[in-house]
């Protein structure tokens, strides 16, 4: 390494790929630091017993050509296969079998032939359709997402339904932001159902060579312990080696309050900033578990990325929110992903299970891990009846696992809580730092945090600022 560069990126996920090509194809002295042995974040893959899994992502969206991570890809000439499976997901119900078909007009179809008595389902349909962003803004901007479909339905299992995505971001519809959840809705489920060909490595390794053909240099394996201020600039970053680097601009692609509170350090930072930093509150954890199985009969399952599980008793709204309240169900909203491509041979196949949890303390997850993964795979083998007999290897993550992987706080899955008042805070002004931008899961926006669209355009999006702000020096 040099010790002076153009911009250092301290974190090599998604956002910071990103924002790290953009500015090598612009010409600037980019480094990476990553303290991981590999890129990507939570989209990432790694190996156990012959059986490859995805740690986290289990898709992508908006990858269309005119769309922005499909734009992205483009530009930035990616070495990446990406294939869409269609339907990409399923919602299975005590009483129904709901396709998500990326055809509006069939998904509507399938929810008026099942909730005959609702009489404005093409009308909310409409807000995925026809309105542009800016005006949904201003007619949701104040509203829950429960307050929307309470305004639309009266049949309790209908909201159950169309609440159940919001295990994507681990909040519950009386919390989360209308305008927010009817983007993601519009880019996740509607426009959605993408995956990188070998798994989710495969696509943050295409950023990676990209980023490194364009003059980028990445290393992995050292953790940034600081970031001496002076006069509201960064001035150096300190790794945990020792070593001291020097840059004009400074990206963050990792938890904000791991940045601000243990690597800034409040004595830096305005008293407001920091008090508001401390009231807002992350998304929850997850509790995971990767099976490596030989091929089984899945009743027809297995064409789907997701298989969304409802709870006996269409509790949505109670089984997001127990989470944040730091408690963990039994019988709780439950997801399944076929993780296509990334067994080793025709003869066995990847499945990962995943429900939201609590971050409670490790002993906890130490001593329940076991009997919560045998929950998880006796509620799967209700749509899965050969499962247990077909399992090769075990694996399970913690929050703890989340939490180590990316230093999120609690182990979040996706950055902030997407409720609509923190969408309203903007964190990457109010912290008074000249050179210091922030991207990925962890900025706050009237658009909401979470998925990998998401991230590499808020890593796209920044360039220009930072391009001007090195303009202008």
């Amino acid at each position: 390494m040099d010790n002076k560069y153009d911009v250092i990126i301290i974190g090599a996920g998604i956002g910071g790929l990103t924002c790290g090509c953009y500015l090598a194809k612009a010409g600037k002295k980019v480094l990476i630091i990553e303290k991981n042995r590999n890129a990507g974040g939570y989209c990432c893959s790694f190996n156990r017993k012959g059986f490859n899994f995805d740690a986290s992502v289990h898709s992508f969206s908006s990858c269309g050509p005119t769309e922005p991570l499909g734009k992205i890809i483009k530009e930035l000439d990616l070495d990446v296969r990406i294939t869409r499976i269609t339907p990409s997901d399923v919602v299975i119900t005590p009483d129904f079998k709901i396709e998500i078909q990326p055809n509006l007009t069939d998904t509507i179809s399938q929810f008026i032939k099942l909730f005959p008595h609702e009489k404005k389902i093409v009308q909310f349909f409409s807000l995925f359709d026809k309105k542009p962003n800016i005006e949904l803004y201003f007619e949701l901007k104040n509203k829950t997402y429960q307050d929307l479909l309470d305004e639309f339905f009266t049949d309790f299992k209908i909201k159950a339904i169309l609440s159940i995505f919001l295990g994507n971001f681990g909040i519950p519809p009386s919390k989360a932001s209308a305008f927010t959840t009817v983007l993601s809705f519009k880019s996740f489920v509607f426009n959605g159902g993408y995956y990188p060909v070998g798994g989710m490595q495969k696509f943050a390794n295409s950023l990676v060579k990209a980023f490194t053909l364009h003059g980028g240099e990445i290393i992995y394996n050292k953790k940034v312990i600081k970031a001496e201020v002076s006069r509201k600039r960064i001035k150096k970053i300190v790794l945990e080696t020792g070593e001291l680097l020097n840059a004009d601009i400074v990206v963050s692609n990792i938890d904000a309050r791991y940045l601000f509170f243990n690597i800034i350090g409040k004595i830096k930072l305005p008293l407001g900033f920091i008090l508001k930093l401390t009231k807002l509150l992350p998304s929850s954890s997850a509790f995971l578990v990767y099976l490596g199985t030989k091929r089984f009969n899945k009743n027809g399952l297995e064409k789907y990325l997701g298989i969304w599980n409802m709870p006996d008793d269409y509790d949505i709204e109670n089984t997001f929110l127990m989470p944040l309240k730091n408690k963990m169900l039994n019988n709780s909203f439950l997801f399944c992903s076929n993780q296509f491509g990334l067994s080793e041979n025709n003869s066995t196949d990847v499945i990962r299970l995943i429900v939201n949890a609590p971050f409670k303390n490790a002993d906890f997850w130490k001593r329940e891990r076991e009997s919560f993964s045998d929950n998880l795979i006796s509620r799967t083998s209700s749509f899965f009846p050969k499962l247990k007999e077909n399992i090769l290897i075990k694996e399970t993550a913690t929050p703890h696992t989340l939490f180590s992987t990316t230093f999120n706080f609690n182990g979040s899955m996706c950055g902030w809580l997407n409720s609509e008042n923190q969408n309203k805070t903007d964190l990457s002004t109010e912290h008074g730092l000249k050179n210091l931008f922030l991207t990925g899961h962890w900025v706050t926006e009237k658009y909401g945090q979470g998925g990998i669209a998401m991230c590499a355009y808020s890593g796209k999006k920044i360039v220009k600022k930072i391009l001007a702000n090195l303009k202008c020096r």
